[in-house]
């Protein structure tokens, strides 16, 4: 479902703040013209003028990678896998890289991993590839198991990014710093930060 739309200017415009129709000119992140599908049984949506069925890969993908980001950049840290049973975080300071091949990645800097690639997974699909090229380049990835929690709230799936989500390392380098969490105190810290009870 297309719940995004681009103007002329390059903005971002939800289907919430669209005008019904395709009188704003909208496109898709395919380049196609949009129509905001405003009605009273359907969500809200839009469609491709062409009348093109089935969803937009590259929509899809596109609104995958702003809100997993939008999520990482709020939150300003994420709950790592579990090595010897502790209980880390990564600080977030900035995005170093993104992109969408079969799953959506953000290359993130901070502590204790300078760099770390976040893959999220949003069907079961091997990440198989992903892992090589982690251990080609040497770089700390870890991956989360987003896959049952896609008909899940925006905050529900916000949550399971940073916290609840299964999660597990493709590769881990290990001459990081790590930093224990004093758990549950620095979770809930970064979940109340980000509007969770």
């Amino acid at each position: 479902m297309i719940v995004e739309g681009i103007d002329d200017q390059g903005t971002i415009i939800s289907i919430y703040d669209a005008t019904r129709g395709a009188t704003q000119g909208l496109h898709c992140e395919c380049e196609a013209a949009l129509i905001a599908k405003q009605g009273d049984e359907l969500a809200w949506h839009f469609a491709h003028a062409s009348n093109q069925s089935g969803a937009c890969a590259a929509a899809t993908k596109a609104t995958a990678l702003r809100f997993i980001r939008k999520v990482l950049e709020d939150a300003g840290a994420i709950t790592l896998p579990e090595v010897d049973r502790a209980v880390r975080v990564q600080s977030i300071h900035s995005f170093v890289a993104e992109g969408y091949g079969d799953f959506p990645i953000h290359r993130v800097s901070g502590s204790p991993h300078p760099e770390l690639a976040i893959v999220a997974k949003l069907k079961k699909k091997s990440s198989a590839q992903i892992l090589e090229r982690a251990r080609a380049k040497n770089l700390s990835a870890m991956e989360i198991a987003l896959h049952a929690f896609r008909n899940r709230s925006d905050a529900e799936i916000a949550e399971a990014i940073i916290d609840h989500a299964p999660r597990k390392w493709l590769h881990r380098v290990l001459n990081t710093q790590s930093h224990k969490l004093s758990f549950p105190r620095d979770i809930e810290k970064i979940r109340r930060g980000l509007g969770f009870a």
